[in-house]
């Protein structure tokens, strides 16, 4: 039995089950009842909290941590193709950081000697780490410093605060489902994405449970860091794409597609073929970046992946790792994304 499960059977958020288990006072004893019923009638057993949970915040001595200044680093293909992103991130663990008096600085890095330059330069103590593509070199032992990832990424011994790409692939499956479609597809042009394979195998499986026909349309391939040659790239994919969805029999009505990138594009090629977003189509998106949502009409649904609350955590976890370095049993944790529809 899962904490998800829970979290479906009472009704609530999976990280409102987290808080339940790990005694939080932020939780009302309304919610906390219905959570504990739940719990009791699926026989969900909790484990019991890790060493460095079970520390109050006083105990900890975040308050009075040694770290003076955290550097986030994002890799250029990230900063290029999501900044609303990385602006969410980046206000998140500020926002956390200046609770502690401590400064955060923002750079741009292309590989693992970027990482250690500017970890130098700036005499940063800690370490935010954001993009999709890997940097096996990193780690708090190799830089001297505590270090967490803020995106999916290869190491599975890194701490990390993830998306829930599989709980956002579900919620678009649900979202479809609910708005009777019975043929669906997912479009994805970038899917050497972790995140984005992610997302489209868990709305395959639970669209899977609903739905008389799915449609998977996607390109194999990585895009080129370059920004002016990566889009053109993106946008010829694109354009293949849409024509092999139209041209699937029977058409599909619901449409996924994992991130607003990719549908600002999708949007146009459509309208291009004369086949309308929202009317001809049903379409929701992943990411929730305003910048490529504003102007697509009608808006789309979208999944919020939680950026400024995985910021925040992140900053938390980094000053457990400065405070507690002894500690190497790695954190991974994933918070909750959150469905966002704009009639």
């Amino acid at each position: 039995m899962s904490m998800t499960q829970v979290a479906e059977l009472a009704g609530v958020s999976q990280a409102t089950v987290s808080r339940v288990v790990e005694g939080s006072p932020k939780v009302s004893e309304a919610t906390r009842l219905k959570v504990e019923r739940a719990m009791k009638e699926i026989g969900y057993v909790p484990s019991p909290p890790r060493r460095r949970r079970r520390r109050s915040r006083k105990q900890d001595g975040l308050s009075g941590s040694k770290v003076k200044l955290i550097a986030v680093l994002v890799t250029e293909h990230s900063l290029e193709r999501h900044p609303g992103f990385v602006l969410k991130m980046f206000r998140g663990a500020r926002e956390a950081a200046e609770r502690e008096g401590i400064s955060v600085w923002l750079g741009n890095i292309r590989d693992e000697k970027d990482v250690t330059a500017m970890v130098k330069a700036v005499d940063a103590d800690g370490v935010l780490l954001a993009g999709v593509e890997s940097l096996p070199g990193i780690s708090r032992q190799s830089i001297g410093r505590p270090v967490v990832w803020l995106t999916s990424h290869a190491d599975a011994g890194a701490d990390a605060i993830l998306p829930g790409n599989e709980a956002a692939g579900k919620m678009a499956a649900d979202y479809l489902l609910g708005r009777d479609h019975q043929n669906l597809a997912f479009l994805n042009v970038d899917d050497l994405n972790p995140s984005y394979q992610a997302r489209g195998e868990a709305f395959v499986r639970s669209a899977k449970t609903g739905a008389s026909k799915i449609h998977q349309v996607t390109f194999t391939g990585y895009c080129s860091v370059d920004e002016e040659q990566s889009l053109s790239q993106l946008d010829e994919r694109v354009k293949e794409a849409v024509k092999k969805l139209l041209a699937a029999k029977p058409r599909a009505t619901g449409l996924f597609v994992p991130s607003d990138l990719m549908t600002a594009l999708v949007y146009r090629e459509l309208n291009r073929c004369g086949v309308k977003p929202g009317k001809d189509i049903d379409i929701i998106s992943c990411d929730n970046e305003e910048a490529y949502l504003t102007g697509l009409s009608p808006r789309p649904a979208t999944i919020d992946i939680a950026g400024e609350e995985r910021g925040r955590r992140a900053v938390y976890e980094l000053l457990v790792q400065s405070r507690f370095p002894e500690e190497q049993r790695p954190v991974q944790l994933t918070v909750e994304p959150q469905l966002v529809v704009r009639e």
